[in-house]
């Protein structure tokens, strides 16, 4: 998913790259908190994809961060509505 977003993106190779490494990098952190209970799984990998967003604030411009928010929503599924 990550290559894909920063194909959507359009960003030069140094800036790809750095988005991958990133991408990454959150991505193996949020398999490992998914490893044990998964509902402080879940609050934990909400707080590690706001670290992940400010630190791709520091490598994207203003108008790539907003596409990737954009590009990021369409391709997450939408959520079922809550059983009772």
């Amino acid at each position: 998913m990550a290559k894909k977003l920063a194909e959507s993106i359009d960003l030069d190779e140094d800036t790809k790259a750095s988005f991958l490494e990133i991408s990454e990098k959150y991505d193996n952190k949020a398999k490992e908190l998914m490893q044990g209970d998964r509902k402080s799984g879940f609050e934990k990998m909400k707080a590690s994809e706001e670290e992940k967003e400010e630190e791709l604030k520091t490598i994207l411009t203003k108008e790539q961060f907003e596409k990737y928010q954009t590009t990021l929503a369409e391709m997450r599924p939408l959520k079922p509505p809550k059983r009772n």
